[in-house]
């Protein structure tokens, strides 16, 4: 629930219910978070049940709320109380962000059916929510950056790993400046292999081998998230070797290959 506002039919002398047909939530304006890349889907509810026949449009400016059958009543002098529910987005979502919510009182966008009464074109104040703060809860750390695939012990990467704290869909968590370090899977020495986080982003700068010899992988943990996945397989003091291939099409057979001499055979 982020947003609970009233309709209320002043009982104006016309006898008639206001009958709404658009309900419109807008944006007012302070709070950081992008409205379409973070907000998924949203609802509203009436007396524990959600009003239905809704088509719901988001942009980020406003949520609008068009009823396609019917309209939601308000009897002649009665006055309802409407809930807001939204849900996020599993991506794009931005640790500590922020949403206001607000029904200003002028260019409102709010209309009724005509056959019952009408919004006043100004209401009497804004109507305005909450500050809605967005969380991002860290479950693990992942590799952003790969490091370099080639090492040469004793100088530093020439690619170096950058790490960010993120929850199960990439999200970063902003709140983590643990300090991380980095093993391998060859156990192999290392320089500088433990920074801090900054705003739940770690970037190596310096980190290098001081053995070699091995294939290994990287593996990270600030004591208390890990790397559910290595980091690229990085050769270590191994020079690469070429492969080369041979177009055997025109031999039908092995035993069709010409005899060794400058030609290369397999």
């Amino acid at each position: 629930n982020v947003f609970r506002f009233n309709i209320t039919d002043q009982a104006s002398g016309d006898g008639l219910p206001t009958m709404v047909n658009t309900f419109i939530i807008q944006n007012e304006g302070s709070g950081t978070a992008d409205w379409t890349d973070h907000i998924a889907g949203a609802e509203l509810w009436h007396n524990g049940s959600i009003i239905p026949d809704l088509d719901v449009q988001i942009t980020d400016n406003n949520l609008t709320f068009d009823k396609t059958t019917g309209t939601f009543d308000i009897a002649d002098g009665a006055s309802e109380e409407i809930t807001m529910k939204i849900w996020l987005n599993t991506s794009n979502i931005v640790d500590n962000s922020t949403m206001i919510f607000e029904i200003p009182d002028t260019l409102h966008g709010f209309s009724s059916d005509i056959a019952g009464s009408e919004f006043n074109v100004e209401f009497p104040a804004d109507v305005v929510s909450n500050i809605h703060t967005i969380h991002v809860d860290a479950t693990e750390i992942r590799f952003t950056t790969q490091p370099s695939e080639y090492a040469t012990s004793g100088i530093r990467l020439a690619r170096q790993p950058i790490l960010a704290a993120t929850d199960d869909y990439s999200n970063i968590d902003k709140d983590i400046n643990t300090s991380v370090t980095l093993s391998n899977s060859g156990n192999l020495g290392m320089a500088d292999n433990t920074i801090s986080f900054t705003n739940g982003v770690a970037a190596f700068f310096n980190f290098g081998f001081t053995t070699g010899g091995k294939y290994v992988m990287l593996n990270a943990t600030d004591g208390t998230l890990t790397t559910p996945d290595p980091s690229c397989e990085i050769a270590v003091d191994i020079q690469g070797c070429v492969l080369f291939e041979e177009n055997f099409s025109s031999y039908p057979t092995t035993s069709d290959l010409p005899t060794p001499g400058n030609e290369w055979v397999y």
